[in-house]
């Protein structure tokens, strides 16, 4: 993944490049595609992220 700063918007871009290898037919790789779609790390990103921060005594 790669992460930038969206120039002249108030948000940031992230792009995904996915590299399968292997024999995969295009329905396989079309599937992957999807799954990987839904994966959670993606839905936190596309549906916003806050991040609380605290410091904790050890």
């Amino acid at each position: 993944m790669e992460h930038d700063a969206a120039k002249g918007t108030s948000g940031s871009v992230v792009q995904k490049r996915v590299h399968v290898t292997g024999d995969l037919d295009e329905g396989q790789r079309e599937r992957l595609h999807r799954i990987g779609d839904r994966c959670p790390v993606q839905r936190m990103l596309e549906g916003g992220l806050q991040v609380d921060s605290a410091l904790e005594a050890g």
